[in-house]
């Protein structure tokens, strides 16, 4: 499925440690939140979500540090 054109995104309560390869694909991603997600320990970003303006991570208890590749997130606010 292709969701190029999605521009926000939120993962509630989602038991995963590490966000999944395949968000790379959505180019237009603006927002993404991420909230209880209580195995998260990784969160690795690529310059393929060029447009991602805001990241909200709120209660992931176990997510000890950010990739450097937040650096690639050029529109980043």
């Amino acid at each position: 499925m292709q969701l190029s054109a999605l521009k926000g995104m939120g993962i509630n309560d989602f038991r995963i440690e590490a966000l999944p390869d395949r968000l790379g694909n959505l180019t237009s991603l603006e927002t993404l939140r991420l909230v209880r997600c209580k195995r998260l320990r990784h969160l690795d970003f690529s310059d393929a979500m060029p447009k991602l303006r805001y990241v909200d991570i709120c209660d992931c208890p176990l997510l000890e540090a950010l990739s450097d590749e937040l650096g690639n997130l050029v529109s980043l606010e």
